[in-house]
């Protein structure tokens, strides 16, 4: 029989890695000793967050990633992920939104069918026995199911806290159709969350593919109050050094005083020399910890069970088992983005994102690149 797959499987593996000065064993350790016993067997993905101007001995914030699939909407699969118990009667109000949440979106003819992928954030101030998340949830970029403004209009009902009134829900649906339609053309609203463990009634929003030179312009069109003069220069400062910036937005209604620019490299150090420009470019403004700044884009590679089988989780082993002799499982680590977050009367705050996957690989594949290997 298979085992139930945890997080402590994963973040065992994770500690062995070298990703320090960003991410120390330590706070690895401490994420592990708070979420280690909740289920992964959902999880597609998962990753940290770590302000950059913190020691790296801080716990991150914690992020986990559930993608729609036929084996999670199969009609035994009546939860998800680590919300594995009941929790729709939880009296913990976050706790019974996502769990309504969860539901519906399972559900075959749900008006949430458009929604691809959901993910829970945790920060690492709530120590709770059981942290209270924050909600994000997308749809798949450039597919015909992809209306933001329909998903979040069906999203509304199911995000509602106790605490919150109808009219609250309706003011921040009307907030979020009124910034959408300002949109340019080729703008993607890929991500929409809830900050339910801060009790917040706002609606955040994160889009991509808006043209850097427009994004100021954008945030005057909707009435914005900080600073757009910083906000071009830092556009500048990154000009060419991106794939692509997300800009994150909080609504409710008017438009919030903090802001996110996100910027993403789609490959990694070994392939996008870019990697080392962006970081110099961003430590060159004067924020965060430089050699932090400079470290995270080397904190790419991937751990296989060969090399590490005794400490390789037993489901896992199991999975590679039960597909053919020829593939290893493995854990794949990388620098996902850096988010500068800009507010009134503060100072810059870079923040780093690292990913973490698992994939089946063919032994064929990994032969070539095993010098990526972290030890």
């Amino acid at each position: 029989m298979r085992p139930t797959l945890q997080f402590g499987d994963y973040l065992r593996l994770v500690e062995t890695l070298a990703l320090d000065p960003v991410f120390s064993r330590e706070s690895v350790a401490a994420i592990r000793k708070r979420f280690g016993r909740w289920p992964a067997d959902a999880c597609s993905f998962f990753g940290f967050e770590r302000s950059l101007t913190e020691a790296a001995d801080v716990p991150p914030d914690f992020l986990f990633c559930s993608f729609r699939n036929e084996q999670l909407a199969a009609p035994e699969a009546s939860q998800l992920g680590p919300w594995a118990a009941d929790l729709s009667a939880s009296p913990i109000d976050a706790w019974s939104i996502v769990s309504r949440f969860g539901f519906e979106w399972l559900r075959s003819d749900s008006g949430l069918q458009a929604v691809e992928n959901i993910w829970l954030e945790f920060d690492r101030g709530d120590i709770a026995e059981l942290p209270q998340p924050n909600l994000f949830f997308g749809p798949a970029l450039r597919s015909a199911a992809h209306d933001m403004p329909g998903i979040i209009e069906h999203a509304i009902p199911f995000l509602r806290s106790s605490r919150n009134d109808a009219s609250e829900a309706d003011a921040v649906l009307a907030a979020s159709k009124r910034f959408l339609s300002t949109l340019p053309a080729e703008a993607l609203p890929f991500h929409c969350g809830v900050m339910l463990a801060r009790n917040s009634p706002a609606i955040r929003l994160v889009i991509r593919d808006i043209p850097p030179p427009d994004i100021p312009n954008l945030l005057r069109q909707n009435g914005w109050k900080g600073d757009l003069a910083t906000v071009s220069t830092l556009l500048a400062r990154v000009d060419g050094l991106t794939d692509w910036i997300g800009l994150n937005v909080d609504l409710f209604p008017a438009l919030g005083p903090k802001i996110g620019l996100e910027l993403h490299l789609d490959k990694q150090a070994k392939f996008e020399p870019r990697w080392t420009a962006l970081m110099k470019a961003v430590a060159d403004l004067g924020a965060g910890n430089p050699a932090m700044l400079m470290s995270l884009p080397q904190l790419n590679g991937y751990l296989h069970e060969e090399k590490h089988r005794r400490i390789w989780p037993e489901a896992l082993l199991f999975d590679s088992r039960e597909t053919t002799t020829r593939t290893l499982s493995t854990l794949i680590f990388f620098a996902h983005h850096i988010k500068l977050v800009i507010q009134p009367d503060s100072a810059l705050l870079p923040k780093a994102y690292e990913g973490f996957t698992h994939r089946m690989f063919d032994r064929a594949s990994l032969t070539h690149s095993r010098k990526t290997e972290s030890p």
